[in-house]
Parts: structure tokens; C-alpha cells; sequence
């Protein structure tokens, strides 16, 4: 069978063998003789050079080794920009340029050499073996050069960074929230990776409940004030005590009681006032250990008003509202509805979603 491209390669490589022996006659002569040197001449070496230029191509794309060598054409072509030019070079550039020459030249001979052999085996081949097989080479070469190549190693790195970020919380090997417990010197840098993080994932735990305060929030915003001799009645076990008024279901106490008592991470409460007003309005502020946690607390709430009627659940929310912020769980009592809607956007930056659980 034939191979246009191989064909076309060694006719080209001849060609360019050829015309590496007349460069090589032009240079002689402008180092022994400059005295022929004319435009004439000038300018058939130009054109020659040009020509090589041209071929130098198709030998490259032959090469199955020594490409560094095969690249020393062009480079001696540019060390040879005039035949006037030449006369000037160095004892040392000239013994230089005639050794890369001579390198190149072998380089064609054995390139010449080479595709002949390969053209000579494939009349023997079968045109259909021939391209399967060519096509099992190229695709060995490409699955080579993917694995040894940038892109790959690119993908390494991708694969390792995304293990290490996504897989290794999801697989319970580690979780990054403890991380700022573990190791306290890594907090400044918690801190400032954790914000951008909670964009894409809101659900991510607080590890304090400061850390859920609106970076906004000034005691002056909208009048409110605070009765801090009235907090000191709020406790977790008043919270507990008043779950049956604030929806929960009877059967479901106990489990209210244990999320209270056994899963919390910190606890705070607050009198907040409306000045001006008499209003007031008690809050308990809930940092759950876990998101879990917090979304299991405000699911049993919304079971046990799911089964309360129309009117209760109208009642109860005229003066309990809770809100659920990743752990953390806001329950704002009070019958002034800015003391309960208001103060938990203002203060605490919960969003209607999260608002009315």
C-alpha cells in the first residue's frame, strides 16, 4: 500500500538533503573565494535558503529522535543571514557552524534512509491492518502523551484539592468546623475562609454565637433596648417549661428536652425592649452542636403544629416566632411583632426563609 504523507515526507527530505549540499557549496565559497560574491549570487542564496525553509517541515515531522539536531537548520540559516556576511565569522563560528551542518546532513542521510525502508515494508502491508494499526498508535500516543502531559497532572491536583475540601468531611474523616477547636492558631484564617465558604454552603455550623450576629447591628438601630435584671429569669429549663406553648407536641418533650439539655453547644438569652413602648420581648438563643441538631429541633416544632388547628397555630404565632440559622436557633417571644420579626432581622441577619419556623 502507499502512505501519501510518508511519500510526500521523503520527497521533501530528499529534496531538502539536496539543497543542505548547494548551502553547504555557497558557504565554502563565500569563506574561500569572497571575491565571487555578487548580487547574483546574493540573491540565489536567499532564494535557496528560502527553500530549505520551507522543506524543513516535513523533515521535522519525520524525525523519530535527535529533533535538537533536525532544529540546527534553521538556526544555521539564521547564522548565515548574507553571503557577505560570512567572510566576518570567527575561526571558531565557522568551525561551528560546519559541525552542525555536518550533524544535520547525517540526520537527512539516516532520515532518507529511514522512510525509504518504511515505504519499501508497507507495499508488503495491508491497507486495512495498516490504518488500524495506525489508528492504535496514535491513540496509544494520545492516552501517553494525556498522562504525561499538563492537563493531567492538572486534574491530579484538582482531584486531591476537591478530596481534601469536599471528601474528607463527607467521608466523616475530618470535620473542618472542629478546626478552629483543635488548633486555636489557625482561627484568623478560620475566620476569613469561613465566610466566603457559608456563600456556598449557608448550612455550614457556627462555632459561637457572636458569629451570628449581624456585622451591622448597633444597639441604637430602630430604638431597641434591653432589660438585662429580666434576662436572668430566661433559662434553659423556662425554655423547656414553655415548649408546650410554643407548638411542640406532648409526645414529643422528651426529645425537646434531651436537644436542650444534651446538644447544645452554648446558650444565651436576652430582655430585648422597644423604646417608647412597654413592649418587651424574651429570646433564647440556641447554638446547637451540630446543623442537625438545630434542623431536627425546628422540624419537631413544625410536626406539632401541624397537627394543631387553625386557631392555635394563629395564636401561637402571635407571640412565638423561631428562626434557624445553620445551628444556630433563634426563639423570639413577645406579642409586639417588631420585638419578634424586626429585632431577628436587624440583629441576628435572618432572611424570610429562615424566619416563621
Amino acid at each position: 500500500m502507499e502512505d501519501p504523507a510518508l511519500n510526500r515526507n521523503l520527497e521533501e527530505t530528499t529534496e531538502l538533503h539536496a539543497r543542505w549540499g548547494q548551502f553547504h557549496d555557497f558557504f565554502t565559497m563565500a569563506i574561500k573565494a569572497p571575491q565571487k560574491i555578487n548580487p547574483q549570487a546574493e540573491m540565489k542564496f536567499l532564494e535557496l535558503k528560502t527553500r530549505i525553509a520551507m522543506l524543513h517541515d516535513g523533515f521535522m515531522q519525520s524525525l523519530k529522535h535527535d529533533h535538537k539536531v533536525g532544529q540546527q537548520v534553521l538556526d544555521i540559516l539564521r547564522s548565515c543571514i548574507m553571503l557577505k556576511r560570512i567572510p566576518l565569522l570567527s575561526n571558531a563560528e565557522v568551525q561551528k557552524l560546519e559541525f552542525d551542518w555536518n550533524e544535520a546532513y547525517l540526520l537527512m542521510t539516516e532520515t532518507i534512509s529511514t522512510l525509504q525502508e518504511e515505504r519499501e515494508r508497507l507495499l508488503t502491508v495491508n491497507e486495512r491492518v495498516y490504518k488500524i494499526r495506525q489508528a492504535r498508535d496514535r491513540m496509544v500516543t494520545n492516552v501517553h502523551n494525556f498522562f504525561s502531559g499538563p492537563y493531567f497532572r492538572a486534574l491530579i491536583i484538582l482531584a486531591v484539592v476537591g478530596f481534601v475540601i469536599v471528601g474528607v468531611p463527607m467521608f466523616g474523616i475530618y470535620d473542618y468546623t472542629n478546626l478552629k477547636d483543635d488548633l486555636p492558631w489557625t482561627a484568623p484564617v478560620y475566620d476569613r475562609a469561613i465566610v466566603w465558604v457559608r456563600l456556598f454552603n449557608p448550612e455550614v455550623r457556627y462555632l459561637e454565637i457572636d458569629d451570628v450576629v449581624n456585622q451591622r447591628f448597633t444597639h441604637d438601630i430602630r430604638g431597641y433596648g434591653w432589660d438585662d435584671r429580666a434576662k436572668e429569669t430566661l433559662t434553659p429549663q423556662r425554655l423547656i417549661e414553655e415548649s408546650a406553648n410554643m407548638g411542640f407536641a406532648a409526645a414529643d418533650f422528651p426529645e425537646v428536652r434531651d436537644l436542650i439539655q444534651n446538644r447544645l453547644r452554648r446558650f444565651d438569652k436576652e430582655v430585648a425592649t422597644q423604646r417608647g413602648t412597654l413592649s418587651k420581648g424574651n429570646c433564647y438563643y440556641l447554638l446547637f452542636q451540630s446543623t442537625a441538631d438545630a434542623r431536627r429541633f425546628v422540624e419537631l416544632r413544625r410536626q406539632g403544629m401541624a397537627k394543631l388547628s387553625k386557631r392555635q397555630v394563629d395564636n401561637i404565632d402571635a407571640i412565638i416566632n423561631v428562626a434557624r440559622k445553620a445551628n444556630f436557633v433563634g426563639v423570639f417571644a413577645s406579642d409586639a411583632e417588631v420585638l419578634r420579626i424586626d429585632f431577628a432581622r436587624d440583629k441576628w441577619a435572618f432572611k424570610d426563609a429562615q424566619l416563621r419556623l
